[in-house]
């Protein structure tokens, strides 16, 4: 069983605030992404932004009810719009991935990224530090992720809170995580 994300943009009109979009269907499960911005399934090392703050004081009524608090949801957080849009998206990670990136080539012979793990059986080499390395015919590459790399996740999201900030003023994301 993996862990999912699930939560409301809120948008805050005369001190109250108001449930505006359910992400359900807006955002898919990705540990990278979840790592960047709150700090969940962090095996990319990434410093999370807004890393299990809880649920906000003044919480939607809307998305209070729709928000599960038992023992199967965790890391409740929340992370304004202006605080997403002052992200440097630029940024590296603290540490290494902890998970190898795998690649296979093109028919053109350029590299192609497959997938990302861990290997079942560990090279005879070190992976403390970044580097690329062939084993059993397959390219390998342990490295640091960007910020960047994760924002096509996010991006929809974001434009959708910028349209709703655009009419509405203060906007945030309030999430839980689901294992």
């Amino acid at each position: 069983m993996g862990t999912y994300i699930g939560g409301w943009v809120e948008y805050e009109l005369e001190g109250d605030w108001y449930g505006a979009i359910n992400i359900i269907c807006v955002v898919d499960q990705y540990y990278d992404a979840f790592a960047c911005l709150f700090g969940v399934k962090n095996y990319a090392g990434f410093k999370a932004i807004a890393p299990n703050r809880g649920l906000p004081d003044d919480i939607s009524e809307e998305v209070l009810r729709d928000t599960p608090t038992n023992d199967l949801t965790h890391d409740h957080s929340w992370i304004s719009l202006d605080e997403i849009e002052a992200i440097d998206w630029e940024e590296y990670a603290e540490n290494l991935d902890q998970r190898i990136s795998q690649y296979h080539k093109d028919e053109s012979g350029e590299r192609v990224w497959h997938s990302k793990g861990r290997l079942l059986k560990p090279p005879p080499i070190d992976l403390s530090s970044a580097g690329q390395f062939e084993y059993g015919g397959i390219l390998y590459e342990v490295r640091t992720m960007q910020r960047k790399e994760v924002l096509q996740y996010w991006q929809p999201l974001i434009d959708m809170m910028r349209i709703v900030a655009k009419k509405r003023g203060n906007v945030r994301l309030v999430v839980y995580f689901d294992s």
